[in-house]
């Protein structure tokens, strides 16, 4: 019996979608197709940015690191993916923008169906097992640009639940964009606060014990 509030991750009601270009639909055909289906929808419960090559980490003193700017056309890009449906993204002018395309085990640095298989056994259940397809994840362009990123994630039906966000191309060694790059896992605002409050705390504790000593009586 699932706990109360457990997420489940929905099941699919039809075959799941791939990137085959022979389903590609035009004109018509395929504004009608659109308009029927419900709109690309992303969730982050598997997202993992503690992973070595996908932690967002940068280092502000070398030239074409993260920075906070990048995050701007990643909210761009879901911003505007969430107003189609996923037909556009797989067969129409983001097809196109957005050049998705599955990620193959055996052609890139990580094992994506390795590194989340017991994630998704764990969110979706036992089910799971029987609906898997590999094919199903998926790397799309940042902003659809080249240089931009990837954005990584795994498919059902329009449900995109994002995997790993990519701003240095590690998933794959391409040409061009000068090998994996990896950097400190940065902290959150939180983290930080939490760190610097752990800190005071410490030196109040010292300094309370050094007042005692010298206002203890004689």
């Amino acid at each position: 019996m699932a706990k109360k509030n457990e997420f489940r991750i929905p099941k699919p009601q039809s075959d799941s979608y791939h990137v085959d270009k022979r389903t590609l639909l035009s004109g018509e055909a395929l504004v009608d197709k659109i308009q029927k289906r419900p709109r690309l929808e992303f969730s982050f419960v598997l997202f993992d940015r503690k992973h070595k090559a996908f932690n967002l980490g940068s280092n502000p003193s070398e030239p074409r690191t993260l920075c906070g700017n990048w995050f701007l056309d990643v909210l761009d890009t879901f911003s505007e993916l969430s107003q189609h449906s996923i037909d556009y993204l797989l067969s129409g002018d983001g097809a196109r923008t957005y050049q998705p395309h599955p990620i193959i085990d055996g052609r890139t640095n990580y094992d994506v169906v390795d590194e989340f298989m017991s994630d998704f056994k764990r969110v979706l259940g036992a089910e799971f097992e029987n609906q898997y397809d590999p094919s199903n994840f998926l790397q799309i362009r940042v902003c659809g640009g080249k240089g931009k990123g990837r954005i990584h994630f795994y498919l059902i039906e329009n449900h995109a639940y994002i995997l790993w966000l990519d701003p240095y191309h590690n998933m794959y060694d391409s040409e061009g964009y000068g090998g994996q790059k990896y950097y400190k896992s940065p902290r959150s605002c939180y983290e930080e606060l939490l760190d610097n409050n752990i800190k005071l705390n410490k030196e109040n504790k010292e300094l309370q014990i050094l007042l005692d000593e010298l206002t203890k009586p004689l």
